[in-house]
């Protein structure tokens, strides 16, 4: 419903609104004059709309959901721009928001408003829309120093449900939207967190996770309920091109923070056994455990670190360890340290000193030493405290045990005074190696060798421990400070990969993201850009300075490989099942596990894998790592799969017995109409009651039956019927269903009839003008044999097989589809069974013998004539069911291939076993099958080609003969080429050649041994080589051995 000035008055359907739109019209003038005062009582909403768009001249676009009643009391006159205060904040009050699009104002519900263009104003607007402090507008906050998506948790609760809040990370801005007056109030809020500080910075290089996504997850765990807290003032950047991470805060924050990235960034756990060759086991793992306590001691900072897996196999004496590959990779240098002989450990028992501290100031004295000297041991020393002894367990090599035990002898008297320097403008580290070395100077200019003071380096305070006597302590103060005084200089630092500008810019933003705690500001140090020798000009005091170059350093790096993408075509693997497998694998890398599930690292870089079932390939998509690691996955899994081959014999014998005997007796009149009296059994196989109405005419025709009718000359007719029927029917059926299934996948094998089955019947007679007709509804079911059978190949030789194996017949009834009976005989079984082994799986042995005896009261009873009387039925059954199974693993080409050579000869030989040929039904040279497997391909074969495929086939079968029969020939070729010359030896190897590949051979061209004896030249040199021969002494015959083609023509 629009309202406007030109608009006419709404049609009333209320005498309050016709009343108020009178009063609305009266009062319209008198606003040119100074206002009016407005009073209101349940009026409703639109009215008040109307009368607004009068007075202030304005047009409102008002949604069909705006109603409700308002009540406005003014104590006093009110303007045109009171009154539209007025009217929004009436509006606000009611869930209801006017918002301005162009010309015309449009009046939505609240929670609708946001879908809308609501107006957006800057800094300079907002001033001027202080007199609408309930109009519904967007502003952009630019934040300087806090990261916006920070501030956005904290400033939710102030906004209401209707406005909206969001931050956008590449400005550092915050979006908002909702009314002015609230706006403001956030802006006040936001100004007051937006500080700068100074506190450090320092980077953090990731190796597992990325940067990116950590830095998200830490932000979130603040919020969560788990393990992990962040505190409240670490801030925290991701720099994506090194995968690395900038911190800022105070020294306990990043020391925090430091402590969960260090958990966060960690592969998947896994476990090791490692073998030990001198230590005991169990002792081993004690003291591992109590050099981890100590660890955990020595580092609290509020943050639970993980703990690994140690556990002790005695049979071996191994250790099995678990966590991440840090963990293990520490431990297993632990383990290097002290699986020694006995004789590299020593215990060493302190008098004064305690045992865990004199253990943490020898590791600072050898890290500091290691440092002013410029180089790393190569082994750190092994040192393991009992505080129950308060004694050291100290390993390592003899020069590096020596060493420590000085150290110790020094440190254990009675304790002297220790003192902390804070140093104010020079770096402690530097510092430190510049005393060493001034000391080490002086004692090498004096001739004396002095010992070394105790000097130890706390960078998070930058101060230095001093110990030793009051005179050293003293010197070594006098040399702080004389070097610890301000500097500030320039320094260039050029940079090899990094992009000088955006590094800087880097340094930057994290700089002005960190705040301090009291809101104070200190210097920055300068950060100035050259782009032409892509450097970065660094100024500021040392400490600043070096800093700044720590994180230029860790910055200043190659970039990591990009993404790539390849094609892997698969062999034997279904290109999409591995693709899901791979696809899941992925994801598993990548995700991030925190809170109370613990923390896990994430994959660098995205992976995308797709399959392509026309070709069964892969399309990969990730960096060189990734695909050098899926590469190793698709060869393992991309392997040929065993194959079972299942043969089942089921073996059946059933005998059925049957006999039946008895008689049956009537006596009628005369006419036949009636009889007086018969004797009938039900479930005989034939009535004498049908027979004696028919008077004899229709008799039945089952074997097995006499029947007597006589009349006495008409007072009275007699009839009589005997039946004996005898049975014998016998049944052996012998199944072998035979079926090749691969690993872990189901073959089913099927064989039978499908056959017709009456489910239900109609028949009416109907009317004789529209008679019915009926019908049958049939169903068809398979009837025969059905073998369902999955197989699992384990490690060594046995298989699982999941079997579901059904026999069914029809039992001898009506061939009609009516009355049905159906034999059925199931077995649904999971056995373990080994290779090539034959299991019994079922069977069943039944023996059934009923006999039915049908008798007349008393007459039956009498001798010999009661057997007039009677109807006897004997059924026998005996019936024997076993079930076998017998599988065979087929693992590789040779294997399937032989079986299927003796499957298929034996088919032949049964064939050529049969009588079928013989009885004239195939002549005898009509065998559909050929004589052996081979011959369906040698008409396509050379003569050679045929010979080497026997012979390739004959060595998989005979290995040992074959090697025998190899040595033999080498043997003979090696003796027979001694007694030839160059030429000979060649022309023998061409006819060898020609021998065995007779298609290569050219056509007219004579045969190498015929044109080597027809060349006088070639000839001349045969008579020479028999001179060399026959001046030779005389040798031992050597007996000729079959080569390896006559050894296989023989066998």
């Amino acid at each position: 419903m629009i309202f406007n000035k030109k608009h006419g008055l709404v049609k009333a359907q209320h005498l309050l609104i016709a009343s108020l739109l009178s009063f609305a019209m009266c009062v319209a003038p008198s606003y040119a004059e100074g206002g009016a005062q407005i009073n209101l009582k349940d009026a409703d909403i639109k009215t008040l709309i109307d009368m607004v768009s009068r007075i202030t001249k304005k047009t409102f676009i008002v949604d069909p959901r705006i109603n409700g009643k308002v009540t406005i009391i003014t104590g006093r006159d009110i303007d045109e721009n009171e009154l539209y205060e007025v009217f929004l904040s009436v509006l606000q009050v009611h869930n209801f928001s006017a918002i301005k699009v162009g010309k015309v104002i449009k009046i939505v519900p609240s929670n609708k408003a946001k879908q809308l263009p609501v107006p957006m104003i800057d800094e300079k607007e907002a001033k001027m829309e202080d007199k609408q402090p309930d109009a519904l507008v967007t502003r952009v906050i630019r934040v300087e120093h806090v990261p916006a998506s920070m501030l956005v948790p904290i400033l939710r609760p102030l906004v209401p449900s209707t406005g909206q809040l969001q931050a956008y990370a590449p400005s550092n801005t915050i979006v908002i939207s909702d009314t002015v007056a609230n706006i403001q109030r956030l802006v006040k809020v936001i100004k007051n967190m937006d500080r700068a500080d100074d506190e450090q910075m320092e980077v953090v290089p990731l190796k597992y996770a990325s940067a990116k996504e950590l830095a998200l997850t830490i932000q979130k765990l603040n919020n969560s309920k788990g393990n992990i807290r962040v505190p409240g003032k670490a801030k925290i950047s991701a720099d994506e091109r090194t995968n690395s991470l900038l911190l800022g805060g105070d020294k306990s924050i990043r020391a925090e923070m430091r402590k969960i990235i260090k958990r966060l960034d960690t592969p998947s756990r896994a476990l090791e056994v490692v073998e030990l060759k001198y230590a005991e086991a169990e002792d081993l793992a004690q003291t591992i455990r109590n050099i981890q306590k100590t660890k955990a001691k020595a580092s609290k900072g509020g943050v639970v670190t993980r703990k690994p897996i140690i556990s002790v196999d005695k049979r071996s004496n191994s250790l099995l360890l678990g966590g991440d590959t840090a963990m293990r990779q520490q431990i297993k240098r632990i383990i290097v340290l002290f699986d020694t002989p006995r004789r590299a450990l020593e215990v060493i028992n302190l008098r004064y000193a305690v045992a865990e501290e004199l253990a943490k100031t020898i590791l600072e004295i050898r890290k500091t030493t290691a440092s002013a000297e410029g180089a790393k041991t190569t082994k750190p020393p092994i040192l393991s405290v009992n505080k129950g002894t308060n004694s050291i367990l100290l390993g390592g090599s003899s020069a590096t045990r020596t060493q420590i035990k000085r150290i110790i002898k020094r440190f254990d008297v009675p304790r002297k005074a220790l003192e902390v320097v804070k140093l104010r403008y020079a770096v402690a580290a530097s510092l430190a190696k510049t005393i060493l070395e001034i000391r080490k100077t002086t004692a090498s200019a004096a001739g004396a060798k002095a010992p070394p003071p105790i000097l130890s380096v706390d960078e998070g305070t930058n101060s230095l421990l001093i110990g030793g006597n009051s005179a050293t302590r003293q010197q070594i103060k006098r040399i702080i400070k004389r070097f610890d005084i301000p500097r500030t200089a320039l320094e260039v630092v050029p940079l090899r990969y990094a992009v000088a500008k955006d590094l800087a810019q880097t340094i930057k933003d994290i700089q002005s993201t960190t705040s301090s705690g009291k809101g104070t500001v200190t210097r920055k140090p300068i950060i100035s850009v050259d782009n032409r020798t892509n450097s970065l000009l660094l100024g500021g005091n040392p400490s600043m300075r070096q800093q700044i170059k720590r994180i230029i350093r860790n910055l200043d790096i190659p970039k990591p490989p990009e993404e790539k993408t390849r094609v892997v075509y698969l062999r034997y693997a279904k290109a999409v099942d591995l693709a899901k497998v791979l696809s899941g694998f992925a994801k598993t890398q990548k995700a991030t596990k925190a809170g109370a599930k613990g923390a896990a690292g994430t994959t660098k870089a995205e992976v995308d894998i797709q399959a392509d079932e026309s070709t069964n390939s892969l399309i990969i998509t990730a960096n060189k790592v990734i695909h050098a690691n899926l590469a190793k996955v698709i060869r393992r899994l991309d392997i040929r799969r065993a194959q079972v081959m299942v043969e089942v014999i089921i073996a059946e014998v059933s005998e059925n017995l049957s006999k039946e005997i008895g008689v049956q007796l009537a006596v009628g009149s005369s006419s036949g109409t009636a009889p007086a009296a018969v004797t009938g059994y039900p479930g005989s196989s034939a009535s004498l009651l049908s027979i004696a109405s028919s008077k004899g005419k229709s008799l039945p025709s089952n074997v097995g039956i006499l029947t007597a009718i006589a009349n006495t000359k008409g007072k009275f007719q007699f009839a009589a019927l005997m039946n004996a029927l005898q049975g014998d029917a016998a049944t052996n059926i012998l199944s072998t269903p035979n079926v090749v299934a691969m690993d872990n996948e189901e073959a089913e094998f099927v064989i039978g009839k499908n056959v017709p089955f009456v489910t239900g019947s109609f028949s009416s007679t109907g009317s004789s003008s529209n008679p019915s007709n009926p019908f049958q509804t049939i169903e068809r079911k398979d009837v025969g044999l059905t073998l369902k059978i999955k197989p699992q190949v384990n490690e060594g030789n046995s298989i699982i097989l999941d079997i579901d194996q059904e026999i069914s017949s029809l039992a001898a009834s009506n061939e009609s589809a009516k009355d049905l009976i159906t034999n059925k005989r199931s077995i649904k079984t999971r056995v373990i069974v080994e290779d090539n082994q034959i299991l019994v799986l079922g069977g069943l042995m039944q023996d059934d013998y009923i006999t039915t005896k049908q008798k007349v009261p008393l007459l039956g009873d009498l001798p010999i004539i009661g057997k007039a009387f009677q109807n006897t039925r004997t059924t026998k059954v005996k019936q024997n069911l076993m079930i076998f199974i017998h599988p065979v693993i087929l693992r590789d080409v040779l294997t399937a291939k032989g079986y299927t050579h003796e499957k298929y000869n034996k088919l032949r030989r049964a064939q050529q076993r049969s009588r079928v040929t013989s009885r004239g039904l195939l002549k005898k040279k009509a065998s559909p099958l050929p004589a052996r497997l081979e011959d369906l391909t040698v008409q396509k074969m050379t003569p050679a080609q045929i010979k080497a495929m026997r012979l390739a086939e004959w060595k998989r079968k005979h290995p040992q003969q074959y090697r025998g029969i190899r040595k033999n020939i080498v043997a003979r070729h090696a003796q027979a080429a001694g007694k030839m010359t160059p030429a000979q030896l060649k022309a023998k190897r061409l006819q060898e050649w020609y021998r065995t590949h007779p298609q290569d051979r050219p056509k007219g061209q004579m045969h190498s041994k015929q044109a080597y004896q027809y060349q006088p030249a070639k000839r001349k040199v045969q008579q020479k080589a028999q001179q060399r021969v026959i001046q030779k002494p005389a040798q031992k015959p050597v007996k000729r051995q079959p080569t390896g083609l006559e050894a296989i023509d023989s066998f």
